[in-house]
């Protein structure tokens, strides 16, 4: 293959892939493609909920996927995390949905069982029920109170 000029930053790039019509380089599409995802808080929201609606092959079997639309709604709609209370000022970016009955303790993926949660919220939970984890979270406020 023949090396071009990225038209965005000018660096020389040699194309890969089956394609080789790009007139950018790899580190500039992606950019362009991290700006896109992130400039649109709504085709964001109904990413992810795609995203967690084809997980449920492989993680809820037999579950019933939830429109993508209502899962956006969600995302786009919540003020804070539910567990740890922490804002969501930045229109749901850093935030996830989570299983308040873990599918793999016999939760279902309907829209009564999700919850928005910060990202460090739902991988602290990881597969532990919500009862669990509030109680877990508790404690471990109440010693970082009492270690002040």
């Amino acid at each position: 293959m023949t090396e071009r000029t990225c038209t965005t930053c000018g660096t020389p790039f040699t194309p890969t892939g089956i394609s080789n019509r790009h007139a950018v380089c790899r580190s500039c599409r992606s950019a362009a493609a991290h700006a896109k995802y992130h400039a649109d808080p709504q085709a964001r929201a109904l990413q992810i909920a795609r995203s967690m609606n084809a997980s449920l092959r492989h993680r809820g079997p037999g579950q019933t996927p939830v429109p993508a639309t209502l899962m956006a709604d969600l995302i786009l709609s919540g003020t804070h995390c539910t567990y740890c209370r922490q804002p969501n000022a930045r229109g749901g970016a850093g935030f996830h949905l989570d299983h308040r009955v873990p599918l793999a303790s016999g939760g279902t993926h309907s829209l009564e069982n999700l919850a928005l949660c910060c990202e460090m919220c739902n991988r602290a939970k990881w597969h532990h029920s919500e009862e669990v984890f509030m109680a877990w979270l508790r404690g471990a406020a109440e010693r970082l109170r009492s270690d002040s």
